[in-house]
């Protein structure tokens, strides 16, 4: 799948200050194993897990359009594990992958025991809200509820 051009090409979720965090997941036998243009996730559906890629590349969608490339020792899926609201976005495997996916318990364990899990996956999340706040529109205009309000 080609993705539209100025996207996403060349966006990837990596790890950049500590690569051995999510490398604690190289060793985990347990995998879900994806074949190109499987749908992991959708965007609605209720989210119970996240995932750490191990092999292949997953491009997530956001209203039809890509967004990211998530590679090797990449995370996505991990906004349902934080606020419990539906996928805000659809994953789809974009090569052949090996995910190793986190369900709530296992989440919280690692940000427990793991402080530069925890850290790594605000710095993935920080990354991810400062592309989409460089690409909003800036407007002068107050939200329709709050006007509503007014």
């Amino acid at each position: 799948m080609a993705l539209a051009p100025g996207r996403c090409a060349g966006v990837t979720s990596r790890v950049v200050a500590h690569p051995t965090t999510f490398e604690i997941f190289r060793t985990v036998d347990d995998v879900e194993r994806c074949e190109p243009g499987d749908v992991i996730f959708a965007a609605g559906e209720a989210g119970t897990s996240m995932y750490v890629v191990r092999e292949g590349t997953v491009t997530i969608h956001a209203d039809g359009l890509p967004v990211e490339e998530v590679g090797p020792g990449g995370i996505f899926g991990e906004l349902a594990l934080i606020d419990s609201a539906p996928r805000s976005a659809t994953a789809t495997a974009t090569t052949a992958c090996e995910l190793v996916v986190l369900d709530e318990r296992a989440f919280l364990f690692h940000v427990s025991q793991t402080p530069f899990f925890a850290l790594n996956v605000m710095r993935v999340l920080s990354e991810r809200l400062r592309r989409a706040s460089a690409n909003a529109p800036i407007t002068a205009e107050a939200p329709a509820a709050e006007t509503a309000l007014s």
